[in-house]
């Protein structure tokens, strides 16, 4: 059967399953296709009203085709003890000349202040450091002045393209 979830950003896709996948499993297949990690998935029905188990299959929860879940992703780590600690994202960043680097931010992080951090790296003897450049994350060009990178649903080991402007 066909059901479909809801992205923090409001984006809508589909996934097929079978009723008696489990709620994990539907975390699982998420996880392949948007890459949020199963472990920081939440998942709910009845616009968050209804937090789904990951035990529980989909008939447990009456969940029928065509039928919409909402997914929230937990930008935050815990410690050993279950206590919420600051969530440190890996970014790969992707250079026109097909390099790689990584860099250690903060979900909240602003654009600008992402962009100091990447201008800090080794990569820039590879960009001239007199050209403008923008990141660019599931199709989208970050704008310094308007989100963080959580607000662009950016999560560990996500992957943005550093283009020339």
């Amino acid at each position: 059967m066909q059901i479909f979830f809801k992205e923090m950003g409001g984006k809508t896709r589909t996934l097929v399953v079978t009723e008696m996948e489990t709620i994990k499993d539907v975390k699982v297949k998420i996880e392949a296709r948007i890459g949020y990690p199963v472990k920081l998935q939440k998942l709910c029905r009845g616009f968050g009203v209804i937090p789904l188990e990951d035990g529980h299959t989909l008939s447990d929860y009456k969940i029928r085709e065509y039928d919409t879940l909402g997914v929230d992703v937990n930008l935050r780590a815990f410690d050993e003890n279950g206590y919420a600690k600051p969530c440190f994202l890996i970014v790969v960043l992707i250079h026109y000349k097909d390099e790689e680097f990584t860099v250690h931010v903060k979900p909240s992080d602003d654009i600008r202040s992402f962009r100091s951090k990447v201008a800090s790296l080794p990569l820039l003897p590879l960009v001239d450091r007199g050209k403008k450049f923008i990141f660019v994350y599931n199709g989208k060009q970050l704008d310094d002045e308007l989100h963080t990178l959580a607000g662009y649903e950016v999560i560990e080991n996500s992957v943005i393209d550093l283009v020339d402007e």
